[in-house]
């Protein structure tokens, strides 16, 4: 068909789930376990325009005065802004407008693009893709509006800011072969949109940290493919991991980072189900009493190793069921670490039995492995009031996971499909009213940002990296 070679923004099964429908799926009783401070809509990014605000003009064929297609004049217009700023400097070409133009498509209206077969073409519905062959931008307008509806205007703003990150692709060459590399590149290069943004450089949108957080958990629960999906297919996108790591590293770093960092040696944590990594159940989960076992050996391991490179002996906390306050311990989270007994106490077993349940085994290891750096910190003689210190708890759990990615076996562990998203979901979702383990007040980007960083340190990973040193 004439839209194939299209370049498309799928959300996981194919269109955006509601916000409500998205948690319950995917962070069902998470909202009473892992969450703090949850809104009636925890997904939608609250924006405001900026002052001054005045509607875009910028031309899409077959678009309405206003509503959905309005948010996406104010979005090409500022995106193709920056993008023909930055272009020069990291390409040393200019950017050159698209020659197709951009399309709303609607049902009942007869309208088509050039990249598709007629009204009818189901290629266009509940999607939005880049076209290279006609050079040109179709969306669905029925999607753009359920964007803006339930998740913000600025959501719809970065699936442009995706899709015009393809037509940079376009003018350059592709760096793979992969999609896998490709679209995750496209997140990288929407990421760094995001921070021009939250800089207050774009005339049509505004958002703040706080707004930062929620647009990544938008990303991490309906953007990402399914879990298991085959990394090769030729049309995958990433896990939320992947999709989110990069959407940072944008952000972070800018879009020369963008056009160095994804090619076909970039580590992704997406993977097929296999016989060796589905478990008993099928899905790569552990039983609950198994998770708690290899948890406990593996960062024992995993802590012995770093502290004898610091030249510090590690005294392994003792792992231990029972009632809030236990152990002299001051916290009453349901995992806590208790300095006075190196304990690192389970203190509401129900709740962490849900956790594992409904989120996975790796959410389960993800809030002891945060324990677990507490009591880390403590033994390098770090205060837990210590906001700069706590934040390095994160980043070695993330040295931890990025160690086990890379080779298979190591501390015990193999990571299977899904392992890397529940470890994003938690961190995300931990903020500093959660009930789940301590994670500071950090906002959920930098926690997640933290872990990101040691997983990238991979394989033989110091934690001084962290930013720790013995006492």
């Amino acid at each position: 068909m004439a839209a194939q070679g299209a370049t498309q923004f799928r959300s996981r099964a194919g269109r955006v789930m509601p916000a409500v429908l998205a948690t319950a799926l995917l962070l069902s009783g998470c909202a009473t376990t892992i969450s703090g401070n949850a809104s009636s809509d925890p997904m939608a990014v609250p924006s405001t325009k900026p002052a001054g605000y005045t509607p875009s003009s910028f031309p899409i064929r077959f678009a309405l005065d206003d509503g959905p297609d309005q948010v996406v004049r104010d979005s090409l217009d500022d995106i193709n802004r920056y993008y023909s700023e930055f272009f020069p400097q990291v390409y040393g070409i200019d950017f050159e407008p698209l020659r197709g133009g951009y399309y709303s498509i609607a049902p009942g209206e007869g309208h088509a693009s050039s990249c598709m077969d007629g009204p009818n073409d189901e290629a266009v519905v509940d999607n939005a893709f880049y076209c290279p062959a006609f050079d040109e931008i179709a969306y669905w307008r029925p999607l753009v509006d359920e964007f803006a509806s339930n998740y913000s205007d600025l959501q719809v703003a970065l699936v442009m800011a995706h899709e015009l990150g393809h037509a940079i692709q376009a003018r350059v060459g592709d760096t793979s072969n992969l999609s896998i590399v490709m679209e995750t590149q496209a997140d990288c290069f929407a990421g760094t949109w995001a921070k021009q943004v939250q800089e207050k450089k774009a005339p049509h949108f505004s958002f703040n940290e706080e707004n930062l957080d929620l647009t990544l958990a938008a990303w991490a629960l309906v953007l990402p493919d399914q879990v298991g999906s085959d990394p090769n297919d030729r049309s995958a996108h990433g896990s939320a991991f992947d999709r989110v790591s990069a959407f940072q590293e944008g952000y972070q770093s800018g879009p020369t980072a963008c056009r160095d960092d994804f090619n076909d040696a970039r580590v992704f944590t997406q993977q097929e189900f296999s016989s060796d990594n589905a478990s008993t159940d099928g899905l790569g989960n552990a039983t609950y009493e198994e998770t708690l076992k290899f948890s406990e050996s593996s960062l024992n391991e995993y802590f012995t190793t770093k502290f004898k490179e610091l030249g510090v002996e590690w005294k392994p906390p003792t792992l231990t069921v029972g009632p809030t306050g236990s152990d002299g311990c001051p916290e009453k989270h349901i995992v806590s670490y208790c300095p006075d007994s190196n304990t690192v106490l389970i203190s509401d077993e129900v709740s962490l039995r849900e956790v594992h349940r409904k989120s996975g085994d790796y959410a389960v290891l993800t809030a002891l492995g945060l324990a677990y750096g507490s009591a880390a910190l403590v033994q390098l003689g770090y205060s837990l009031t210590d906001q700069r210190a706590v934040s390095a708890v994160s980043c070695l759990t993330g040295i931890f996971s990025g160690e086990v990615l890379r080779v298979p076996g190591t501390y015990g562990l193999q990571i299977s499909p899904g392992d890397f998203d529940e470890a994003t979901v938690l961190l995300l979702q931990a903020d500093s009213a959660n009930h789940l383990v301590n994670t500071g007040s950090d906002p959920a980007f930098d926690r997640l940002d933290q872990f990101r960083f040691g997983v990238i340190q991979g394989a033989g990973g110091s934690i001084t990296a962290c930013g720790l040193r013995a006492g």
